[in-house]
């Protein structure tokens, strides 16, 4: 399994003006100075990418793709699908529930948990995330679909027409780590508020 490892001598290595921008500066130190903070690697136990794949079937299991992860949700309505042959070929794409699916290409940094116990395949455009004990799934969802998280990921991405986060680049970022019944609060209220929505729509 390919696993999340960090260079670290070129996690400073941007000379890009954009990076330094003094909002990014100013939203580092007001995070720090006010709660616990832990970089997105110390919380993870593994991060993988998906698998890149084209020859969809109209039986299969969901190939879930950067359009199919919104803001704290797996949407499957429009899934495409591939053979289910693909569940061997590289397990480390296999999401498991309780995973964190987070893109990473395009529309990058949109997080959702995934739910279900179901087979599946992500893609090559989608990072796999194993959880460490110190950060409910939910919780790690809402942070990085916040402000402050898509700050982060706006502030790491490369490329300017279609931007991208590497696994070298989520080394830098930073979340608050409340204590988990603080974090299970969070995610309730969140929960209760995604549901008000829903049924508005």
């Amino acid at each position: 399994m390919q696993t999340f490892v960090v260079d670290r001598k070129n996690i400073c290595s941007r000379f890009d003006a954009y990076y330094y921008q003094p909002k990014y500066k100013m939203l580092e130190q007001r995070i720090k100075s006010k709660y616990s903070v832990s970089s997105f690697q110390d919380l993870t136990v593994g991060v993988t990418n998906g698998l890149d794949y084209r020859a969809f079937v109209d039986e299969g299991i969901p190939y879930i793709r950067v359009g199919d992860i919104g803001k704290g949700e797996v949407h499957f309505r429009k899934v495409k699908r591939v053979p289910k042959k693909l569940l061997n070929e590289k397990k480390s794409a296999v999401p498991k529930k309780g995973n964190l699916l987070l893109t990473r290409k395009g529309s990058y940094g949109n997080a959702a948990v995934y739910e279900t116990t179901d087979e599946a395949i992500v893609s090559s455009e989608v990072f796999c995330v194993r959880l460490g004990e110190r950060i409910i799934p939910e919780y790690m969802a809402i942070f990085i679909n916040s402000e402050l998280g898509r700050l982060q990921f706006e502030r790491n991405a490369v490329g300017a027409i279609m931007g991208s986060i590497s696994q070298n680049a989520l080394s830098s970022v930073f979340v608050p780590v409340p204590p988990q019944d603080v974090q299970e609060k969070i995610v309730t209220i969140m929960k209760e508020a995604y549901e008000k929505k829903r049924k508005l729509e």
